[in-house]
Parts: structure tokens; C-alpha cells; sequence
């Protein structure tokens, strides 16, 4: 055991103690200078910390030893019979530990000396996979921070390394090392080792995939048998698949199969046969096309759409809004394009008062708008308005009547600034010199935005009303909230505005509007905020141990109909324009950022004009921006879509999901649900006017039809509620819930019924992995059919199914007999680490050392 010093710096105090414990002794008082003296001397020595260091712990070894399905019983025995010679031999002062590793993982013995292993180890589960990545975190475990130790993984490699990359992280993060002793496995045989197909399918459709096969040691020169079982034992033959492999070799074999026009919907086993290999199965889902109502306004809206829909074998009814359509009881979907609800075409009174108990069903509404839709088809005034996860904005505004208008404008000292680029020496010098003296230097930012407020006033109408706030660190009212119809005295005193001090404070400024606009009885209040970019100051504030922050307030404010817009002096690389985005979106407003103020006054006069102005907007094309996931959008890139020319202007809603909008953050596709079923609303066209270049995208078919899928009956309502995963070599039972903007909410009390081949099992209890989310694992043979209903009761007593999803669980490709991953291997082999033996457990004694100083003092 060894002594060391925390802190020895202080030891130099001892200088002083000497020269105090001199002078008293000089002085004759000795016995003083003494007892004085060692007491601080003790004190000296205890602010220095000293501590006894003992000698450092065993080390611990823990071997993770994989006896999945792909290591034969051979194998298995060898490698345990190994790890006990090796624990054998093991030095004096190590601890031996193991853990077993298949469908599970699972502790087979603690770390001690000599390891103890039991007489007979745990039989492999039925459950199949390599559960490596649990085996790790168990090994941690079992790893304390004061030991050296190292992990020793016995592995053939055949596990999915996306799993191992969190548990060799947080091995690698506490120092300890991974060893890597692969597994001596068979020669790869013939064998089908994945599948890829996709899971769902309509009848009489043509699927197109691959199998990767194993040659083994022959090669293989034969044609794959492909069949289809249902639950009833019913099969049906699918036509051959030719397959030459060499021997040795793995190749990835395409695989195309036409599914019958007179195939039963249901879940299906597909089956996958060749001789010499064992079958592969594995589950696919076989729907009934959706049924699809295509009302158009004029022959070409929807015509586009409806081309790519028959494309994909959905059965496509096309109407004219004047035609009387009608909703027949085995509709899946709806899709109204360009349709007007009023004046001539107009959409029958009795077919929009269907849509809404078609919907609560479980059938799906998608919505186009187009030229001839929405605000200008008078949808404002149609039952439609409310089934719609848009708000319709006619002629720029919710009404057609007065609007209030505040305008925010940032005072702060960097608006002393000159408006356009300092490039000169002389500019610089000028604009330094406008920022000392503040005020409205001529050419200065203030003056071109004091400017910009004064002219909007001039395209408001009189029986609107408007006001300007000026912002630095505390809010000047030049304006307070009058009638724009004595616009000559407030656009006088607006350019009066100069320069102040600071930054300018978000927060403050908006609680100040915020006063004032919930005062207002406008139907459209509206703030609208002109701030730098690089300068959004106060974006939070701390009161009394409780945060406010802006992005709260604008919630609230558009909880009350009050809209936020900012214009941003910056541009998208601005240290605050990811806030000004969020803060428009809880406001449901628009951003627009501009790198020169002097365009300020342009970008108002749209804003202004979009409130009391036209609600279509026909401009220069703009490129969508991805704001949420949808199904429709699995697989498309967003990014290479074509410039939309046109859109209706439209105001999202709180409780929607906008998928896809305007750079400004007008709704370009958004989606919510409706009882079972849901709504989507498209804001532009298919492609006749606004969207013409898209239908030459190769993104635009994929989106069209994934969205109509995951709209459609058979497929919509509670989207992903329940989710049956087979991936992995394992079968997982996702049950998931959320509100329309997709946040999870409480489940409840969940009671799972589960079937096996028809037989009812006793279910594992769900395990809730977040917020509004569980999981069952589930074991089950490959092959079978899994069944899970779900309910759920609430706190109150409610009690709520949730449905009933079912899968094939599929072949697991543990029993392919694959051989060695050497890829896999050599990613745990790349983690292994030196780390240096931490030291023994450190003492400390200046607890005693301050007692023996106290016991001193009474001496003193």
C-alpha cells in the first residue's frame, strides 16, 4: 500500500507554520509553539489530502460465447471445454466469468476465481438469431470501473453488425478490451440464404425481388419452386425461377412472380424451394386492389393521377363533380381534384355530407386543389372546410373582412448600420461612425425598414387596422393599434424610428404584441417581424425558476388565431435562422430571409398583400421543402422534385402533420385523421398547370401510389397502431399510439390474444420501451402463422381494440449453416483496445487528521 498527495501544492503552507511556531519559541512560550506548530501542521497536511492507495483489483475476463443455430453442437462443446483449460490456467488474482449468447443472452456463470461453470450449460432457445449485441451488454456489466478487464467473444460472425455498434461503443468509452476467437463452422452449404420481396402485394399484380443463394461446394444449376400457401392449406404453384450459382460462390438471383388475378386476399406463405437446400419461407400479404373515386372538376385535374393509379392495378371510377358521383359501400378512397363546391360543376350537397360518416369508417379523402379548388371553389363555406388538415385562406385571409396588422421592427444597433455593403474604407469608417451616434444616419437600415412598415399601411384598407412596435431590448411603441384609414399620421410617425442599443429581444417583443393583438377583434391578427438573423436575442428567459420562451408564446398566440411571420435580415447559414423557422412554424406564419434589408420593403408588400389579397399563388417556381415523414414518401428524394409554379394559399393547422411545404411554410401536403380514416390535402395540382414538370419526375408515380395505399381502407385508419415485425430471426409485436401530429400518447392497459397455426397462447407482457410505445417478443416456429388482437382500457374504464395484425414468422438464417462472416468478424477484431490497468482504490485520511488537530485544540 503506497501514499500520494491530491493536492501538494499546499504544502507550502508549511513555510508559515514554521515561521509562527519560530516566532513563539523565540519568544519563550515553547510548549505553545509545540502544540501550536503540529496543529498546523495536521491542518497543512489535511487540505493537502493525502490517501493510501491500495493495490488495484482482480481482473475480470468475461467470454461471450455465441451457441446459436449457425454453430453445430460440435463447435459448442469444444469452446466451453476450452474456456475451462484456459480458466485453468489463468494467472492467480483473475476472475473468470461467461455468458451464453443465442436467441438470448443469458449469464452463465459471475466473474470469480477458478470459473465455475454448471455441469450442464443452458440449452440453446427455441427463439432464433444471434442476440450478440445483448450478450455484450451483459458481459458490461459483469465489467466494474475500478478492475481491469477484457471481454473474449467466441462468435462465427453471422449477426446483423448494425446491432453491435452501441455495445462495442460503450465497451470502448470504459477502456476495456474485445478479443475476438472465431468459431470453426462447416463449409457453407447449398443453401437460400435472403429473401428480399416485399411484404404486401395486390392481386394480380407482379412482384420483383431476390434471393441470395449459396453455391456450396457444387454450384447449383436448377430452377427455384416458388408456392403459395394459405391458412386453410390451399396452394397454389407460381411459375419456376432458373438459378445457376457456381460453386463456392454467392450470387443474388432476381426474382419475378405474377400473383394470380383470382387470388383470395389474406396472408399468404410463401414458400421457396430447391433441391438440396432446405425451404426457405417467409410471410406476404395479398390485398384487394384499392377501389378509388376520382371526382374531377375539369377532365384534366386528376387526369395525371389517375393514370398512374391504373397503372398499378387500383380500380379507378372517374366522375365530374356534376355528375351526381356517389360513394358505394366498397370504396377505399376518395379523391376530389379541382372540384368547386359552389357556383356551377359545384360537388352535390348530399355527396359532401357523405364524406365525413365515410371517413370516421376508415375510408381515406385526398384532396387536390388545383385552380378550380379550395378557396376558389368555395370550400370556405362547405362542410368540406372542416374535414380538411388545411385551413382555407380565401383571398389571403381566413374572412374577407377587416384584418389587424402589427408590425415588429428591430431598433437594435446593428440598424444603425448602412443598408448596403460597407466595401470601402470610407463606407466602414461611415458605418462605424452611424453605429456610435445610433439615430437615422442617411442610407442606415433603420431608415429603409422605418420605411418598408410605413409603406404597407398604404395597401391595407380602411376598415383594417395597424400598428408598428419597435424592439431592442425593450419595446417603443411608435404606433400604437389604430384604423389604417388614418394612415398619413401613422406612416409619418412610423419613418420617425431610429436606432437604439443592444440586441433585439424576441421574447419582449412578442409578449408586447401579444398584449396588444389579443385585444384586437380583427378575424386575422397578424405580427409581423422584421429581425437580424444573426441577432434573435432572447429566445428564453428565466422568471423566478420557471422558462419562457418565444417558441411557447407564438403557441399560444396561434392557439388564439394570432399568426407570427418574420422577415430575417440573413440567410439560411445565420446563427439564428433554424430559430426564426421554428418560431414561424408555432406561429403559423411564413419566413423569409434576405441577405439585403433593401429588399424588406418588397417582402412586406407580399405579406401584406397575401392578407387582403389573392388566395392562389401563381410566381416564380419553388422547390417543396420536407418538413415530416409520411408512407408516401418512403424511397422518393424530395430534394431532385421538380419547382411547383402554383398553390392555393392555405394555413396549417395545429393539429395536422404538415408533410410538405413552400420554403415560406405554406402546406403543400399535409394529412390528419379523421375517426378510422384519413384526410389529405394536396395544395397544388397533379401536374395539368402548377406541377407540370412532376409527372416526368421518377419520384412522382412511387409518391402517388404510396400515398393512395396508405390512405386507402385496407391499409389507412390507425396507421401503424399495430406492427408485426419478422426481421431479424425474430417476431416482434409493436404496439404503438399516437395523436393526428404523431406524438405518443398513453397506451392504457394492454391485453394481448395470441394464435399459433389457429392454436390461442399465452402472450409475454407487453414491455413499454418510450413514451407511447410497447413491445412483445414472441417465440414461434418458422413457418407459422401469428396472430396478435390487442386491446387497450384506459384510466376511466374505457376499453379500446386496437385490431389484429398476423405474419408468417420466416426462416431463419441461423439454420442456413453459412460459415464464417469474416466482414462481421473483422469489425469486432477492429475493436479490440489496449487499456492501461487502472490503479487501487485511493483512501483518503484528512478525516483523521482534522480529528487529531481538534482533540489538539484543547490543549492549546
Amino acid at each position: 500500500m503506497t501514499g500520494t498527495l491530491a493536492a501538494p501544492e499546499w504544502l507550502a503552507l508549511l513555510v508559515v507554520v514554521a515561521g509562527i511556531a519560530g516566532l513563539l519559541w523565540w519568544t519563550g512560550r515553547r510548549r505553545l509553539a509545540a502544540v501550536r506548530g503540529l496543529v498546523g501542521v495536521l491542518l497543512v497536511l489535511a487540505v493537502a489530502d493525502p490517501r493510501l492507495q491500495g493495490p488495484p483489483a482482480d481482473e475480470r475476463v468475461v467470454h461471450v460465447v455465441d451457441q446459436s443455430a449457425s454453430v453445430s453442437p460440435e463447435v459448442g462443446a469444444r469452446t466451453w471445454a476450452a474456456i475451462r483449460e484456459g480458466a485453468t490456467a489463468e494467472a492467480s488474482g483473475v476472475r473468470v466469468g461467461a455468458v451464453q449468447v443465442d436467441g438470448t443472452a443469458r449469464i452463465v456463470s459471475l466473474p470469480v476465481a477458478p470459473l465455475r461453470l454448471p455441469t450442464a450449460l443452458l440449452e440453446p432457445s427455441t427463439r432464433p438469431g444471434t442476440d450478440l449485441a445483448a450478450g455484450l451488454r451483459l458481459a458490461d456489466q459483469l465489467l466494474p470501473d475500478h478492475a481491469p478487464g477484457r471481454v473474449v467473444v467466441h462468435t462465427d460472425g453471422q449477426v446483423d453488425p448494425a446491432t453491435l455498434e452501441g455495445p462495442l461503443a460503450r465497451l470502448s468509452d470504459r477502456g476495456f478490451s474485445v478479443e475476438v476467437h472465431p468459431l470453426d463452422g462447416p463449409e457453407p452449404e447449398l443453401a437460400l440464404v435472403d429473401l428480399e420481396l416485399p411484404p404486401r402485394a395486390d392481386v394480380g399484380t407482379t412482384i420483383r425481388g431476390s434471393v441470395a443463394v449459396e453455391g456450396g461446394p457444387s454450384g447449383i444449376d436448377n430452377t427455384l419452386g416458388v408456392r403459395l400457401t394459405d391458412a386453410a392449406g390451399s396452394s397454389v404453384e407460381l411459375d419456376p425461377v432458373d438459378i445457376r450459382v457456381p460453386a463456392g460462390e454467392r450470387a443474388s438471383v432476381p426474382v419475378t412472380l405474377s400473383l394470380p388475378p383470382d387470388l383470395q386476399a389474406g396472408l399468404w406463405t410463401l414458400e421457396l424451394t430447391i433441391p438440396g437446400a432446405a425451404p426457405r419461407v417467409r410471410g406476404i400479404q395479398v390485398d384487394e386492389p384499392p377501389k378509388v373515386l376520382l371526382v374531377q372538376g375539369n377532365p384534366r385535374d386528376g387526369a395525371t393521377l389517375r393514370g398512374v393509379l391504373e397503372a398499378e392495378g387500383m380500380q379507378v371510377t372517374t366522375a365530374s363533380s356534376s355528375g351526381a358521383p356517389t360513394l358505394e359501400d366498397d370504396l377505399d378512397l376518395v379523391i376530389l381534384a379541382g372540384t368547386p363546391t359552389a357556383g356551377r360543376g359545384a360537388l352535390p350537397r348530399d355527396f359532401v355530407s357523405a364524406l365525413s360518416p365515410f371517413i370516421e369508417a376508415g375510408g381515406g379523402l385526398l384532396t387536390l386543389s388545383g385552380p378550380g379548388g379550395y378557396a376558389a371553389g368555395g370550400w370556405q363555406d362547405s362542410p368540406l372546410a372542416e374535414l380538411l388538415p388545411v385551413r382555407i385562406d380565401p383571398d389571403g385571409a381566413e374572412k374577407d373582412d377587416s384584418v389587424s396588422l402589427l408590425v415588429v421592427l428591430d431598433k437594435s444597433g446593428s440598424m444603425a448600420r448602412p443598408a448596403a455593403d460597407a466595401t470601402s474604407v470610407r463606407g466602414m469608417v461611415s458605418g462605424v461612425t452611424d453605429m456610435m451616434v445610433g439615430g437615422r444616419a442617411a442610407g442606415s437600415k433603420i431608415r429603409v425598414a422605418s420605411e418598408a412598415a410605413a409603406a404597407t399601411m398604404t395597401k391595407l384598407r380602411d376598415h383594417d387596422r395597424v400598428g408598428v412596435l419597435a424592439v431592442d431590448t425593450l419595446p417603443y411603441w411608435s404606433v400604437k393599434m389604430t384604423s389604417a384609414a388614418g394612415r398619413d399620421k401613422a406612416m409619418s410617425q412610423t419613418r420617425r424610428i431610429s436606432a437604439g442599443g443592444g440586441g433585439m429581444y424576441v421574447l419582449t417583443a412578442l409578449e408586447a404584441a401579444s398584449e396588444a393583438m389579443l385585444a384586437e377583434q380583427s378575424p386575422l391578427r397578424h405580427i409581423l417581424m422584421l429581425v437580424d438573423a444573426s441577432d434573435a436575442g432572447e429566445q428564453t428567459r428565466d422568471v423566478f425558476g420557471n422558462t419562457r420562451g418565444a417558441l411557447s408564446l407564438a403557441q399560444a398566440l396561434r392557439g388564439e388565431d394570432v399568426t407570427v411571420s418574420v422577415v430575417g435580415i440573413g440567410s439560411e447559414d445565420s446563427r439564428d435562422s433554424p430559430f426564426l423557422r421554428r418560431l414561424t412554424r408555432a406561429g403559423g406564419g411564413r419566413l423569409e430571409l434576405t441577405p439585403d434589408i433593401r429588399t424588406v420593403s418588397s417582402l412586406f408588400a407580399q405579406e401584406v398583400e397575401r392578407l387582403v389579397g389573392s388566395a392562389e399563388h401563381e410566381q416564380a417556381p419553388v422547390r417543396v421543402v420536407v418538413e415530416g415523414w409520411h408512407p408516401a414518401l418512403k424511397g422518393v428524394d424530395i430534394a431532385s422534385a421538380p419547382s411547383l409554379a402554383g398553390w392555393s394559399d392555405v394555413l396549417p393547422r395545429s393539429r395536422a402533420r404538415t408533410v410538405l411545404s413552400t420554403p415560406a411554410g405554406t402546406p403543400i401536403f399535409a394529412v390528419w385523421n379523421r375517426g378510422l380514416g384519413q384526410v389529405a390535402a394536396w395544395t397544388s395540382d397533379d401536374g395539368a398547370r402548377w406541377a407540370r414538370g412532376w409527372p416526368r419526375w421518377s419520384g412522382h408515380a412511387p409518391m402517388w401510389t404510396q400515398l393512395a395505399r396508405a390512405l386507402s381502407r385496407t391499409e389507412g385508419g390507425m396507421e401503424d397502431a399495430l406492427t408485426l415485425s419478422t426481421d431479424r430471426d425474430r417476431v416482434e409485436l409493436t404496439i404503438r399510439q399516437t395523436d393526428d401530429l404523431g406524438a405518443p400518447t398513453p397506451l392504457g392497459t394492454l391485453d394481448v390474444q395470441l394464435t399459433i397455426d389457429g392454436s390461442a397462447v399465452a402472450a409475454p407482457d407487453p414491455v413499454l420501451v418510450q413514451p407511447g410505445t410497447a413491445t412483445v417478443l414472441l417465440d414461434a416456429p418458422e413457418g407459422a402463422r401469428v396472430e396478435a388482437t390487442v386491446k387497450a382500457t384506459d384510466a376511466d374504464g374505457t376499453a379500446r381494440p386496437l385490431g389484429t395484425v398476423s405474419a408468417i414468422v420466416p426462416t431463419s438464417r441461423e439454420r442456413s449453416r453459412l460459415g464464417q462472416a469474416t466482414e462481421v468478424l473483422a469489425t469486432l477484431s477492429r475493436t479490440a483496445i489496449d487499456r492501461t490497468a487502472p490503479e487501487g482504490p485511493r483512501i483518503p485520511i484528512w478525516p483523521a487528521l482534522l480529528v487529531l488537530a481538534a482533540l489538539l485544540l484543547p490543549v492549546d
